[in-house]
């Protein structure tokens, strides 16, 4: 804001005090408005040519120049050597700052008055597709008691003519009103307040408004902004910068009433509501902490460089899962940790599991296909997952557990983008044991089974009836503890095969 200020403030008080050199020195029109002219683009920085002088009424003088071949300045008025009263127009079809140049039509008219070392200046009229007014007292090295209103300006041409379009045209993109108070500018010291709003932002599909303030007391910045919408509502308050280290801190409170209008900024369709409150850090990298009671439970948050870091406590698994671009088999009260790189794509849990149970899903099916059971009808309360996600894989461990069944599955590989999975499971369901493989198609999977333990299993079943557990218990150990031979082994094996075709 101070090259645009610049713009408008300075050339005209150089231009103005300049005159007094054309009023009392001899030389020839041509030289002189040479002369002026480099003179003026010396102390302005700009490439400035005096197109006319008219001092025929002095002390009434006329003055035309051309800035950059890109604006026009008059000037009108009265001039005398250590005061004046003058109008002028400027007139551009572009502005320029060291950052860029946009094509913008300005037409400003104003006035100068006052003496030359405390000159007041005015002006009001058209720029950046808005309405403009501003005044100041201009000292030799210094600004005083400065005024900016802008109307309905084109936040987008403002933002790039700064160089931040980037970073805020997004969200401070549109029509906006902008008031600029300094008490004083210097070069190296400045105080005063800011404040930016826009109204009915449509950037996202859906009106947002949004009002900030800046106070601003040299290096140090204080700012808070307020932005809502019908699905929206974000306070930043408590807001310091310090434009020295470029330190950022502030703490927020956001409010998204459905997340799934927001998938145009996070390229994704989330769903549902989500509530927090945290804080904001920049300081060579930005980030953000927060906690929020969404999920049911309670969920902490860092956000930094490429991730963000999760700790649960007593979470919905399945509704914080909505949260990631990754299918969910699960749903449980969770407790643990969680990280998610939004580079690479890659998400890692470990966790405590209470009140698990199966969401309908492809593994599920398949369980059902080749046992008979239904997952979906379990619950375990000790339970404990651990896996990741990478490309489309998912990959890891899962421990489920009640008093009467358990099912784990090991070395698990799920690979969305092929459809293919590989698990090794171990489960005990309806008094019965199962343990092996399931592996190939997602859509025809393949099923290994050990029937060892379920005929085992079978086998005890059957003695309990006939003898009774307990007996069934004590006869084992006594088995276990006669002392036999390779040969007397075979027969025991040969019998017992024996035994087992006759239970089944």
């Amino acid at each position: 804001m101070r090259v645009i200020l610049k713009y408008l403030f300075i050339n005209i008080a150089i231009v103005i005090s300049a005159v007094l050199l054309l009023s009392y020195t001899p030389f020839g029109n041509a030289l002189v408005y040479n002369y002026i002219g480099h003179q003026l683009s010396k102390k302005a920085d700009l490439n400035i040519t005096v197109e006319s002088i008219d001092l025929h009424n002095y002390p009434i003088v006329d003055i035309d120049l051309d800035i950059e071949e890109k604006a026009k300045l008059s000037l009108h008025g009265t001039l005398y050597s250590t005061w004046l009263n003058m109008q002028y127009v400027l007139t551009s079809n572009c502005i320029s700052t060291d950052v860029c140049t946009i094509n913008d039509d300005v037409s400003i008219k104003g006035e100068a008055i006052g003496a030359f070392d405390s000159l007041y200046i005015t002006g009001k009229g058209k720029a950046f597709d808005g309405n403009v007014t501003y005044r100041a007292i201009k000292y030799p090295t210094k600004f005083e008691y400065v005024n900016v209103l802008m109307h309905d300006v084109n936040s987008s041409k403002l933002f790039t003519l700064l160089g931040q379009e980037s970073i805020v045209e997004p969200l401070m993109g549109g029509k906006a009103n902008t008031e600029i108070n300094f008490d004083i500018m210097e070069e190296e010291y400045r105080k005063g307040t800011i404040t930016y709003s826009i109204k009915n932002n449509n950037h996202f599909g859906f009106p947002l408004n949004m009002y900030t303030k800046i106070n601003i007391d040299d290096v140090n910045h204080t700012f808070s902004i307020d932005i809502n919408s019908p699905y929206l509502t974000l306070k930043i308050q408590e807001g310091e910068y310090n434009q020295e280290n470029s330190k950022i801190e502030a703490f927020y409170t956001l409010d998204i009433k459905d997340l799934s209008q927001f998938e145009m900024l996070f390229g994704y369709k989330y769903q549902g509501e989500f509530f927090s409150k945290g804080k904001i850090n920049y300081d060579e990298y930005l980030s953000i902490t927060g906690i929020t009671r969404s999920f049911n439970g309670i969920m902490d948050y860092t956000f930094e460089k490429k991730g963000l870091w999760i700790d649960l406590d007593d979470v919905s698994l399945k509704q914080v899962m909505t949260l990631f671009p990754i299918p969910s088999t699960l749903d449980a009260d969770a407790t643990g940790k969680m990280y998610y790189n939004f580079v690479a794509n890659t998400f890692l849990v470990n966790a405590k599991l209470n009140n698990a149970k199966f969401l309908p899903c492809d593994l599920v099916d398949i369980f059902y296909k080749k046992t008979g059971i239904k997952l979906q009808k379990e619950t375990f309360n000790n339970s404990i997952l651990d896996a990741s996600y990478h490309d489309g894989i998912i990959a890891g461990n899962l421990r489920l557990h009640n008093k009467k069944n358990h099912l784990n599955l090991k070395h698990a590989q799920i690979n969305t983008n092929k459809n293919t999975l590989s698990i090794h499971f171990d489960m005990y369901m309806k008094r019965e044991g199962y343990l092996g493989k399931v592996y190939g198609s997602l859509d025809e999977p393949s099923v290994n089974l050990n029937l060892s333990k379920l005929i085992k299993h079978k086998v005890e079943n059957r003695f309990d009836k006939v003898i009774g557990k307990k007996n069934r218990e004590n006869i084992e150990k006594m088995i276990k503890s006669i002392p036999l031979g390779k040969a007397a082994e075979d027969v025991v094996s040969d019998a017992a095969s024996s035994f087992i075709k006759m239970l089944f």
